[in-house]
């Protein structure tokens, strides 16, 4: 339950932090990271790749995946809401 808890306060901060810029674009880009889990929540646009973006996914791969044995295996769960952000009609939010 702090799990949980913990991951909602920061996503509430990394939501705190996007409106503080001076762009006022929802822009949320979170990495946790502890020894048993990991949570990334970033927005995008589906089908769009972002050169200059977090990169996540290089960094699972990297950290959990690559290096996966049968001694220390993740197992990865993605997802993408459904509907858009308000303010862009284009980006969703992916967790």
């Amino acid at each position: 339950m702090d799990v949980i808890a913990s991951n909602i306060h920061s996503l509430y901060a990394a939501k705190i932090y996007a409106a503080a810029q001076d762009d006022k674009k929802v822009d949320l880009r979170l990495k946790k990271e502890a020894a048993d889990h990991a949570l990334y929540i970033d927005t995008s646009k589906p089908g769009v790749v972002m050169v200059d973006g977090p990169h996540f996914e290089r960094g699972i791969d990297d950290k959990y995946l690559n290096s996966s044995k049968i001694t220390a295996a993740f197992r990865v769960e993605s997802f993408r809401s459904p509907g858009v952000l308000p303010d862009d009609q284009e980006q969703q939010l992916r967790l």
